[in-house]
């Protein structure tokens, strides 16, 4: 089955080892609004083409697009989700994309905050776009948590490009904490360097310290918003083939009939 959706695209790494080619794509989408265990939006990490990642290195990331996605069947009935193609331009549409992480869209869009730079002890700044915690010990094993932040990429890596997502692990108590504050948010975060598994430096959350650090500035500077204006999300240049879909607040999904013979259908692929 293929499906196009219409949302946000934050950011796509790629590989190539020893033969083996392939990426993936990370999507920006609403969290489900009766999960008990998760706050704040949800990133869909989905597989793609080398050749695909590649050209969606030359988009603005990151951005709105619209994604021809098939869906089948995997290991231990699980869906294997690929994306096959990309349209649009990559504009968001910014009220929507105000509502989402709950900036004011008539907030002045000034300079950022000169503090989002400065180097921090202990501590780091985040874009926090969902946390989750889980409980097994009923089972006999443990409980803990995930923090997810987003950050741009530090362009060291050729193969990551837009925003990359880091997860953070945290203690199951600080998942009622994120509970008081709003998700999504920009704030900063209590951490602590441990020892990870294969001996690896690993990060741990211990807190966060309340008061959210978002405003309409620094979203325009994480998405890279200025001299967008009030576009339409998705808005496909020319020579792509637009699809119908919601705004960058809420990603949309459009089912489209598998491929037989012919053209491939809408988005086309560049």
């Amino acid at each position: 089955m293929q499906i196009v959706i219409s949302a946000p695209v934050l950011g796509a790494n790629r590989y190539n080892v020893d033969g083996s080619k392939g990426g993936s794509v990370y999507v920006l989408q609403p969290a489900q609004d009766d999960a008990q265990n998760h706050l704040g939006l949800q990133v869909q990490k989905f597989n793609a083409p080398y050749d695909l990642v590649e050209q969606l290195s030359q988009k603005p990331l990151p951005g709105h697009y619209e994604l021809l996605v098939d869906i089948e069947r995997g290991s231990q009935d699980s869906d294997k989700e690929s994306v096959l193609s990309i349209a649009g331009s990559g504009k968001f549409d910014l009220p929507a994309l105000y509502e989402l992480f709950h900036i004011d869209p008539n907030a002045p869009a000034g300079k950022p905050n000169p503090e989002a730079a400065r180097p921090l002890a202990g501590a780091l700044r985040g874009l926090v776009v969902s946390a989750t915690r889980y409980d097994m010990t009923d089972d006999g094993g443990g409980k803990g948590g995930r923090l997810y932040i987003l950050q741009p990429t530090s362009g060291r890596n050729p193969n990551q490009f837009g925003l990359e997502l880091i997860r953070l692990r945290m203690p199951y108590e600080i998942f009622a904490q994120l509970q008081d504050l709003q998700v999504p948010g920009e704030y900063l975060i209590d951490v602590q360097l441990g020892r990870g598994a294969g001996d690896k430096a690993q990060l741990r959350v211990t807190g966060l310290q309340p008061g959210n650090l978002l405003d309409k500035a620094r979203l325009h500077e994480l998405f890279k918003l200025d001299g967008q204006g009030g576009s339409t999300a998705g808005s496909a240049s020319k020579g792509d083939s637009p699809v119908a879909g919601a705004g960058a607040g809420a990603a949309s999904a459009k089912p489209v009939q598998p491929v037989q013979a012919g053209p491939e259908p809408a988005p086309a692929r560049a």
